[in-house]
């Protein structure tokens, strides 16, 4: 089993990603080089930004077919202010028109992380200070309250626009009130925590409709489990 990522952020999905695979599926290991993987290993492939992942497909399909062992291309984005279907379509339209075709067995999957990564970590009900001391983020809590409400269907916050961008200020502030430190996208050093990703993997479970998009990246991660050796 080995996994092709194709990343949109530089620097918080690639340390996310790698983390979060180490618990949901530990008997993958990361390689440097796309070529290099053999078995039961995963390649991240970031890109830096969200208008770079759809360009950059065809190089990625490329790298998968000349690999030849690859049984996932997986592609993740953020939506941003479109919507999960849109993401779906841009990524059919490019596979459709670049000229490049993906060789079998390789599968394309595509996550998308609507509205952004931070979205999904807005859902860990356990990452709320006891008091929200600022009063800014105390408006935020009174506006959509991401303890209750699905963190993906919260819109923009007037005066903060797009709603992405109010999305990863929401959760900065409640980063700094429960932990006492700025959130910082090259370090996240918390969200990368086994119990971190517990409390989101018990969100869904207590309201199997939140987080859609989040859920579609933990089905992935459970396909990756190796099949049981028969008794």
């Amino acid at each position: 089993m080995n996994i092709y990522f194709l990343l949109e952020g530089a620097k918080t999905e690639p340390i996310v990603y790698q983390a979060w695979l180490a618990y949901l599926a530990p008997h993958l290991t990361k390689v440097k080089l796309f070529n290099q993987a053999t078995h039961n290993n995963f390649y991240l492939f970031s890109v830096g930004g969200v208008t770079q992942v759809i360009p950059k497909l065809p190089t990625a399909i490329e790298e998968v077919n000349q690999a030849g062992n690859y049984d996932f291309l997986v592609v993740s984005r953020d939506s941003e202010d479109l919507s999960v279907a849109e993401i779906h379509q841009e990524v059919d339209d490019c596979v459709r028109t670049c000229g490049v075709e993906l060789n079998p067995p390789a599968q394309l999957v595509v996550i998308v992380q609507n509205r952004c990564i931070e979205t999904w970590f807005l859902g860990n009900r356990a990452f709320l200070p006891a008091v929200p001391g600022k009063p800014e983020l105390q408006t935020y809590l009174r506006f959509y309250d991401v303890s209750a409400n699905d963190p993906e269907l919260m819109p923009a916050y007037p005066g903060i626009t797009p709603a992405v961008r109010f999305h990863h200020t929401y959760f900065s502030r409640l980063h700094e009130a429960t932990t006492k430190k700025p959130y910082s996208k090259r370090n996240p050093q918390f969200v990368v925590q086994k119990d971190f990703l517990d409390q989101l993997v018990s969100r869904t479970t207590d309201h199997p409709g939140h987080l859609q998009s989040f859920q579609d990246f933990l089905t992935f991660c459970a396909r990756l489990k190796p099949a049981e050796s028969p008794a």
